[in-house]
């Protein structure tokens, strides 16, 4: 795991600094010991801590600007399907400098926009920012898998992996949320965007949030669409489920780093562990 952080300002603000966002970073050293770096201009500062796992050398390093210099990324995940992408952007000329999935998420963007959102098969927290527009967009993955916290006031937000992050540089009162903390009680974890800090919320998994100096807008880029087919065999039933869970363990095996699982040997566990096995 990987973590970002960020500050980004409608106006120009004191809290968009070098010493706020490496204070940021920090607080995020224990996700990602590899490499720990910043970028800033007046507006926006982002931050991130790496893990290296795909491209161990400079050109996997974060935050990471597009090919042509137009945007920049924090990202904190793995995009599976990130190899096909490459393949698609080459035919469209667009060159590489390093062999990373950051590199191509970006790049994609780039000529995409977030109509490559919808695309992606992968776990991600990631901000994009659109230096010319000075727009910024924080993407979620689909179910969620990757935290990603923030905290709007004052004309200000505030982004991280985590909620010490935030807290490390945020005015905020260090207040909790009573109906985040019923709803902790009762299903063992805040619902939608709550958190149990008042004014800090989650992005919701399938989602964008989208700031700049009209401020924001929150968009949904993706939701279940479930397709039952009544009529398939059983045993028809059974050869596509193995295919398709073959066919994810495969995709998550893609690591410059050695792979380890852990196992409590039930039969989800022992099912990945065949497959990766193989």
């Amino acid at each position: 795991m990987c973590g970002i952080c960020g500050i980004i300002s409608y106006k120009q603000s004191d809290l968009v600094s070098k010493h706020h966002i490496e204070k940021m970073v920090s607080t995020l050293q224990h996700r990602g010991p590899d490499f720990n770096n910043s970028w800033l201009n007046h507006l926006v500062a982002f931050g991130h801590s790496r893990l290296s796992i795909i491209d161990l050398s400079v050109n996997g390093n974060q935050p990471m600007y597009s090919y042509d210099k137009k945007y920049i990324i924090v990202l904190n995940g793995e995009i599976y399907n990130y190899k096909e992408i490459r393949k698609e952007l080459e035919k469209l000329d667009v060159p590489f400098s390093g062999s990373s999935d950051t590199e191509v998420l970006v790049n994609a963007f780039a000529i995409f926009g977030k109509d490559i959102f919808p695309k992606l098969n992968g776990i991600f927290a990631l901000a994009i920012y659109n230096i010319q527009e000075e727009e910024v967009i924080l993407a979620r993955d689909r179910f969620g898998v990757k935290p990603l916290y923030y905290q709007a006031s004052n004309d200000v937000l505030l982004f991280g992996s985590e909620i010490k992050a935030i807290l490390e540089v945020s005015s905020l009162k260090r207040k909790i949320n009573l109906q985040a903390l019923h709803e902790f009680s009762y299903f063992g974890n805040p619902l939608q965007e709550n958190t149990l800090f008042s004014g800090v919320r989650r992005l919701k998994p399938g989602y964008t949030l989208k700031i700049n100096k009209k401020g924001m807008l929150l968009s949904k880029y993706w939701d279940i669409n479930p397709e039952i087919n009544t009529e398939i065999l059983e045993k028809d039933a059974i050869e596509k489920i193995k295919d398709l869970l073959e066919d994810a363990v495969k995709r998550q095996l893609v690591s410059d780093v050695p792979v380890g699982i852990f196992l409590s040997g039930g039969i989800d566990s022992s099912a990945v562990t065949a497959f990766a096995s193989k």
